[in-house]
């Protein structure tokens, strides 16, 4: 499966009118299910709520490595995804959230 980066702002905004979404307690998913074979595109938001610079750039290099472990394991649907962090993120265990976030993208097996 082919992992592509949601980078422009048009894109996002596009994504979070028009998508699905699945609630856990760290995080937010906003997914689009696409009709092109083998693309995933993954997109992540931190806002300032969850704390300072440095402790926003771990949350998304940490989410970033639990979605590519998942990805590896997994086989998902083509499909855009957001995912939001929410401030509960960074209180979390590494296993916590692996298993939180698998269990949010059942959706799109």
């Amino acid at each position: 499966m082919n992992l592509e980066r949601i980078v422009k702002t048009k894109d996002y905004s596009r994504i979070s009118k028009n998508s699905r979404k699945l609630h856990s307690r760290s995080f937010l998913i906003l997914y689009n299910l696409l009709m092109e074979d083998d693309l995933l595109k993954v997109g992540f938001t931190v806002s300032k709520r969850v704390g300072n610079a440095v402790k926003r750039n771990y949350c998304k290099r940490l989410i970033r490595v639990i979605t590519k472990e998942i990805i590896k394991e997994n086989k998902f649907k083509p499909a855009e995804i957001i995912v939001i962090v929410r401030p509960s993120f960074i209180k979390e265990k590494y296993i916590n959230l692996k298993n939180e976030f698998v269990k949010g993208l059942e959706n799109l097996r």
